[in-house]
């Protein structure tokens, strides 16, 4: 604990770090931990905070969105492009993008999928993502408040502690835990945590060579 004392949250020091859950060691620097946050490469489930903080937000007020949504859900007009998420209000077609780090450099590329989305008739709403030195969940917690979905969504009923909760932990370790204390199967996870089959099948084989499932 004294060694907290050293070092600022912009010190490129390294330090080792434990997972608590698999114990993984791995050398970081302080400023890349404070960034980004404590991520284990060997529980890490590849979905980012924010789409994680949106997905609980929709699932929250029981939005009927789809995730990742691209042009095999029946929207030829995306071509080859995919949406973070997708729903309607009002009989009007909603695309949620939250905009991390990488989009930065991606501006060309964001605004032909604007201009796409828009001449298809669907409003697109931008979430600013791109966080340094500050906490997570309250910069991206305010710009969705700032932002138009706060105009089409009752956000003042959204749980904002859940979401932190959620928005921290890791799938793979929730799909693990599931398979462990339930009889569910794999299909029915599918359709609790909306991802793929393929994705469940690699979250259970991870948690089984690292000992989080049977």
């Amino acid at each position: 604990p004294d060694d907290a004392y050293k070092y600022s949250y912009q010190s490129n020091e390294k330090i080792w770090t434990r997972c608590p859950i698999c114990e993984h060691r791995d050398l970081k620097s302080i400023s890349n931990i404070y960034r980004h946050g404590f991520i284990c490469p060997c529980i890490s489930d590849g979905v980012s905070i924010p789409n994680k903080m949106m997905f609980n937000i929709l699932k929250q007020l029981d939005i009927d969105f789809i995730n990742e949504v691209n042009k095999s859900y029946g929207f030829s007009w995306m071509e080859n492009y995919l949406y973070d998420f997708y729903f309607t209000h009002d009989n009007q077609p909603v695309i949620i993008e939250m905009d991390g780090f990488y989009h930065q450099f991606q501006e060309e590329n964001d605004a032909i999928k604007t201009r796409i989305a828009e001449n298809n008739g669907c409003k697109l709403i931008r979430i600013d993502c791109i966080y340094q030195n500050v906490d997570v969940i309250d910069y991206i917690k305010n710009n969705i408040l700032q932002s138009e979905l706060a105009t089409i969504l009752p956000l003042e009923q959204v749980r904002w502690d859940e979401c932190r909760k959620a928005a921290t932990n890791s799938l793979l370790v929730q799909v693990c835990d599931l398979w462990e204390t339930t009889q569910l199967g794999i299909s029915q996870m599918v359709k609790i945590f909306r991802i793929s089959r393929v994705t469940v099948r690699k979250y259970l084989q991870r948690g089984y060579k690292i000992g989080l499932c049977p």
